[in-house]
């Protein structure tokens, strides 16, 4: 379950943050209404991407964009969210896998990532780009599975 939660978008992480409310609390393991849920606000979140129209940023489409294409981890993601706006430029604009399709670019990122925030000067700092609060804070994901045990 944890892995499947990693996985999502992070919109989808937010939205199951927030809203999963089991009926009853206490249980000693939630994992397949956890996984029932989750798959459920992926698919809101699928569906909610492609109605938006025009609202979303520049910047947000492609990094939207980006990631559809090539997909990360939540660590990966959340690296990128906090490196800084240049060095975030500069994956979205240079970073070519070698291999097109792959189901998740998470390693290579990471290493493309750091090479261009080390290039720029910075290994990342606190100053956050519009898509970084789509991300959940670690501390509330924490939180959540203290309070709704699942399984790995």
């Amino acid at each position: 379950a944890i892995q499947s939660f990693m996985h999502l978008r992070p919109e989808a992480q937010v939205k199951v943050l927030a809203d999963f409310r089991p009926k009853n609390e206490g249980e000693e393991d939630y994992s397949s209404l956890f996984m029932s849920f989750m798959k459920r606000c992926s698919t809101d979140a699928t569906l909610q991407s492609g109605r938006r129209g025009g609202a979303e940023s520049l910047e947000a489409v492609a990094m939207k964009a980006f990631f559809e294409r090539y997909p990360v981890d939540g660590r990966a993601y959340e690296e990128f969210v906090h490196a800084t706006p240049d060095a975030q430029m500069q994956v979205l604009a240079n970073f070519r896998p070698r291999s097109e399709g792959d189901a998740d670019y998470s390693a290579v990122f990471v290493s493309f990532l750091r090479r261009c925030a080390q290039d720029l000067g910075s290994s990342g700092d606190s100053r956050r780009t519009p898509m970084a609060s789509a991300a959940p804070a670690a501390s509330d994901w924490d939180e959540f599975l203290r309070r709704y045990p699942v399984d790995d």
